[in-house]
């Protein structure tokens, strides 16, 4: 073969290559067919309102999409399980094509294990009066999870029967009872929607109303029998009881002739109802509810009908003892609650103290004293509100204001009052009974009286001393130059720190000894002293200076600005004395300079203060 011919060979070769790989791209391949043909089946998920099942013995089976939700309208009408619902509709939205099939290639007995003969169930899927999609379902396949349908020309279209071995679940879900398909949750409302529940009963009535307010952050409130806070924990376990009822079993038929959403009518086995729940919804929806309690049975069975589903059921739930609880037991337990962020000034008044004062200034909280105001302490401040919001009332004591004497509370020992940005106010008594053995508090916006612990009382500092602001020094530590430390009779450790260098030396009884010095423990000797703060203010004055008078440890800082040589020098002596002579003490009496003030302070803090700064052990 000559050269040219076998150019010419290669070059149709390549041609034809070309060729086939394209005509690969686009024709499509058998299973591409397949799965172009299964879209026959492809629908509007969101149109679909109706699924129609009819099966070969006569047997029907429907579902239904209404405004509350999906139901079962054939062999009966109640809502349905949305779970299973979803899962179905999944189901036949994902319907994988195995292989095709027919009778012609499978033979009569092959096509006959199918079971799209006259056996099938028929499946119809609608929008309205739109059939959107209709099947022939047959048996399950040899696959797992497969099984043969059959899809129907639409009515109108021009096609043919065609037929699938697909991917489904679909004959093991229709083979299951309808029973199975009911909602087995008794209600389906959001709490979150619900904005009133009326509890009516032979003991009465009760009513809990959610505050629509902008400030009230969707909190209860009881308007029935009396108007007081409603407890949100005590609320929304109320609803979780109701809303979280479980089916057990269906007792009767559907009472014909009751009208979807319309109050639900008894069966006649149930002469009366134990108790009857209206909710309302914020959009105005209204749902009821009947429930009665068999006490006589050994397990107490609950009977329930609402004007959402038609049957009487047998139900069962946690909680449900909290349906037939007293008002009392949703009224909110909290003693009070504080919207801490709004309140701009508190008082205290006692029997035993001037009047305390506290505001909120220039972004901070102080403390009026002796005619101006000092920063507050606002760590005991924060703890305060706290303890009020967390405090809960051991017993609703009273509903009414008109015999306050029997709690001590027509003179009262202690009052705490608050006011808030915009001008609202809040305020609490407090009183106690003839013996002193309970104590009571009354809010001044409201006429209950409730019983509160003796343990919350002293978190209300009646001292004005005890709010003063902690802080004993504040300075910072690069101005702190030299530290002079005195314990008892051991000779003095002086300590002196470079104000350029920050580089520290020392001396103990003139002894120079700085190449022993530890530097980071010298540094944290400095942060100590720069951050000093009481445990406490003391209010035994004199106790306390009588004690510093032979003070057992003294510790002078000496402070000069770091970015001025000539600066002048300023010291300040610290003196602690224990708090019982001769004795190490949980707590020692503290003063600085000649400050008239006395403070506490811990032992363990004042040991920190004392650690050797040495780095080998103490040398004081």
């Amino acid at each position: 073969m000559n050269a040219k011919s076998t150019l010419m060979l290669a070059l149709l070769t390549v041609l034809l290559a070309v060729l086939i790989v394209g005509l690969e791209r686009k024709v499509p391949t058998t299973r591409e067919l397949e799965r172009a043909e299964a879209k026959a089946l492809a629908f509007d998920g969101a149109k679909l309102d109706h699924l129609e099942v009819a099966f070969a013995d006569g047997r029907s089976f429907a579902l239904a999409r209404r405004a509350e939700g999906w139901a079962v309208a054939q062999p009966f009408d109640d809502a349905a399980d949305p779970g299973r619902v979803q899962a179905l509709i999944n189901d036949l939205s994902h319907l994988e094509v195995v292989e095709s099939v027919s009778e012609e290639e499978m033979g009569r007995e092959g096509w006959r294990e199918t079971g799209l003969g006259t056996e099938a169930a028929r499946v119809r899927l609608l929008a309205g009066a739109e059939v959107l999609a209709e099947f022939a379902l047959g048996r399950a396949g040899a696959l797992d999870a497969t099984c043969y349908l059959s899809v129907l020309p639409r009515e109108g279209s021009v096609g043919e029967e065609r037929s699938f071995l697909v991917r489904s679940m679909l004959p093991a879900l229709f083979a299951e009872s309808a029973e199975r398909w009911r909602d087995p949750q008794f209600l389906r409302v959001d709490p979150e929607g619900v904005v009133r529940v009326r509890l009516v009963s032979e003991a009465g009535q009760i009513e809990v109303v959610r505050d629509d307010g902008e400030e009230s952050g969707g909190e209860w409130l009881l308007a029935k029998p009396l108007q007081a806070r409603a407890g949100r924990e005590q609320v929304d376990r109320l609803l979780k009881a109701l809303l979280q009822l479980e089916v057990v079993a269906v007792l009767d038929k559907e009472v014909p002739g009751t009208p979807k959403g319309g109050e639900p009518a008894l069966p006649k086995q149930v002469a009366s109802t134990d108790l009857k729940v209206t909710l309302e919804l914020v959009l105005g929806e209204v749902v009821t509810l009947d429930l009665q309690r068999e006490e006589q049975s050994e397990t107490p069975r609950l009977q329930a009908r609402s004007s959402l589903r038609q049957p009487l059921f047998e139900v069962r739930g946690e909680g449900v003892e909290h349906l037939w609880a007293g008002p009392n037991a949703l009224r909110d337990d909290h003693l009070t609650r504080i919207e801490v962020e709004r309140v701009e000034a508190l008082t205290i008044d006692s029997l035993k103290f001037p009047e305390v004062k506290l505001e909120r200034r220039r972004g901070g909280w102080f403390v009026e004293e002796g005619g101006g105001w000092i920063s507050a302490n606002v760590r005991r401040l924060a703890g305060l509100f706290a303890t009020l919001n967390q405090t809960r009332v051991r017993e609703f004591a009273a509903d009414s204001a008109a015999d306050l004497s029997r709690f001590g509370l027509d003179h009262p020992f202690l009052r705490l009052t608050w006011k808030e940005i915009g001008g609202a106010s809040g305020g609490l008594l407090f009183g106690q009974n003839q013996d002193g053995t309970a104590f009571y508090a009354k809010s001044l916006n409201e006429p209950f009286v409730s019983r509160v612990s003796a343990e919350l009382l002293p978190e209300i500092h009646a001292d004005r001393l005890k709010w003063r602001d902690p802080a004993v020094m504040r300075f910072s530590p690069f101005a702190l130059k030299r530290v002079q430390l005195n314990v008892g009779a051991a000779p003095t450790v002086e300590l002196r720190r470079d104000l350029q260098t920050s580089i520290w030396s020392g001396e103990v009884a003139g002894q120079d000894l700085t190449a022993e010095l530890d530097p980071v423990k010298c540094e944290r000797l400095a942060a100590s002293l720069a951050k000093l703060d009481a445990t406490d203010w003391s209010s035994a004055l004199g106790e306390g200076l009588q004690a510093l008078k032979e003070p057992v440890v003294r510790i002078a800082v000496t402070l000069q600005d770091p970015m001025s040589a000539d600066a002048p020098e300023v010291m300040h002596q610290l003196m602690f004395a224990p708090t019982q002579p001769d004795r190490d003490t949980a707590f020692y009496f503290g003063r600085l300079n000649e400050d008239p003030r006395v403070f506490y302070l811990a032992r363990d803090v004042l040991r920190e203060l004392l650690k050797p700064v040495f780095k080998k052990g103490p040398r004081q």
